[in-house]
Parts: structure tokens; C-alpha cells; sequence
């Protein structure tokens, strides 16, 4: 197979681990049990997740129904038109603390996401192809930056 010989004579890539922690409130105002997660590539909440999550639990449900690339996207749009209607808008839900400092979220926000790799949700470049702008510069997975 192509892809085995290529990955052959691949280099290394180094990755950039990070140490995440989620602190949630229960409906009735009490502190829930705090999560502490190690990311390596991106994490979301919002729109994006829901419908990640959806896609992956009906995977694991009904293996299948997944037979192909192809029928895979098809499932993944058929969750993300179910989900257009509805949106939470996360600022009003999500506090955002980066080294102790809040990231104020803008209001009608859908979706979150913080990464550390050049492309996002099936490829999207959200830099544009080889545009940055100063104080900015494209991402990358060993320089110790989220973005």
C-alpha cells in the first residue's frame, strides 16, 4: 500500500502535549466533579462537539452503517443539518481561563475550539493558506502555543 510505504520513510513530528482542566456546575449550582485532560491535537465545545459526539456514538452503535468515506461525511452533514436549528450560543454558558486569565467569548458564539495543529474539522485551515499577521504566526504542533 502507498500510505505504508510512505509512512516508511516518514520523519518524526514533535507534538506539543497540554495539561486541560474542565471545572463544570451542576443545574442545581453545585460544583460537579472537575475533569483533567491531556491534549494533544484540539479540543471544542459547542456546535462542532455536539455533532462529533452524535457521529461517534452512532459509529459505535451501528458499525455498518459506516462502510466508506463517502457514507461517513454523508452521516457527519446528516447531524450537522439536525443541529443548525437550536444552537446554544456557548458565551453564556463558557468560561474561558487561559494561565489565569479569562478569554472573554463574544456573544452568538456556536462553537469553541482550542488547537494545536494546522488544520481544524476535516481539514479547514482557519489561517487562510500562508496568511498570518503579525503578532500572529501559523501553527504549529512543537512551539508550545495554542491557538
Amino acid at each position: 500500500l502507498p500510505i505504508l510505504k510512505s509512512a516508511a520513510h516518514s520523519g518524526t513530528e514533535v507534538l506539543d502535549r497540554w495539561k486541560v482542566h474542565f471545572f463544570a456546575t451542576g443545574d442545581d449550582g453545585r460544583q460537579l466533579t472537575p475533569e483533567h485532560k491531556i491534549m494533544c491535537n484540539y479540543w471544542s465545545l459547542g456546535y462542532d462537539a455536539k455533532v462529533a459526539y452524535k457521529f461517534h456514538v452512532m459509529r459505535e452503535h451501528h458499525r455498518s452503517l459506516f462502510s466508506s468515506r463517502l457514507v461517513n461525511k454523508m452521516w457527519y452533514a446528516f447531524f450537522g443539518i439536525q443541529d443548525i436549528v437550536g444552537m446554544t450560543d456557548v458565551s453564556k454558558l463558557l468560561k474561558v481561563v487561559v494561565d489565569g486569565a479569562e478569554v472573554r467569548i463574544p456573544p452568538d458564539v456556536r462553537s469553541v475550539a482550542v488547537i494545536n495543529i494546522p488544520s481544524f474539522s476535516g481539514g479547514a485551515d482557519l489561517w487562510g493558506k500562508g496568511r498570518t499577521a503579525p503578532p500572529f504566526t501559523r501553527p504549529r504542533t512543537d512551539d508550545r502555543v495554542l491557538e
